[in-house]
């Protein structure tokens, strides 16, 4: 039989919403927003302090998992702007040319 450990390194990559709540918390605190903002500081070691917040509360995430969802979260994010904005556009305009607002 698996013990607990084992069974909690291999779950899958699903994410509960508590869990990716706490994800956007520890990403959005300013030390995290101003290691970005370093050259010198390298992403891996960012997203291996905020693997350790999370186990901190009790999520044990890897790196890798980490980064994978800040991926999805910052595409999907801009998929919401993109659709909002077509939908405002439908609403207010249309679209000439390479991007230019006709209002009718």
């Amino acid at each position: 039989m698996a013990t607990q450990q084992e069974k909690e390194n291999q779950r899958g990559n699903n994410w509960q919403g508590r869990e990716i709540s706490a994800l956007i918390n520890i990403w959005g605190d300013e030390e995290y927003r101003h290691a970005n903002d370093d050259p010198f500081t390298k992403k891996n070691t960012i997203m291996e302090r905020i693997s350790s917040r999370l186990a901190e509360l009790g999520y044990k995430r890897s790196v890798t998992q980490i980064t994978n969802k800040l991926k999805l979260l910052k595409t999907k994010y801009k998929q919401v702007l993109d659709n909002s904005h077509a939908r405002a556009m439908r609403w207010t305009g249309r679209v000439v040319g390479r991007g230019q607002l006709c209002m009718t």
